[in-house]
């Protein structure tokens, strides 16, 4: 019971958020067009580095890097975030 009522709580201000679920939430609760992703990568096969773009509306509203695409895009979209003021 404590988590079921916590747990909101605790994930808004943790780091560890699904940032593109919030950013989702937040575009949907403002009618505004469905984020877009667009992700190029970098480097060998082996070690590569992603890069993620969001785009709300034709706008690039963030850009992320990672070893990873997920981490690409969970990094776009915090700086997609920051950008629109949420976090």
């Amino acid at each position: 019971m404590i988590l079921r009522i916590f747990t909101p709580e605790i994930e808004k201000v943790s780091g560890d958020k699904n940032a593109k679920g919030l950013l989702q939430e937040y575009v949907q609760s403002h009618q505004q067009e469905k984020p877009e992703y667009t992700y190029a990568k970098y480097g060998p096969d082996h070690e590569p580095t992603w890069t993620a773009n969001v785009f709300i509306g034709g706008k690039n509203y963030g850009e992320g890097s990672g070893p990873k695409k997920r981490q690409a895009a969970m990094n776009a979209a915090r700086e997609a975030l920051q950008k629109l003021n949420v976090v």
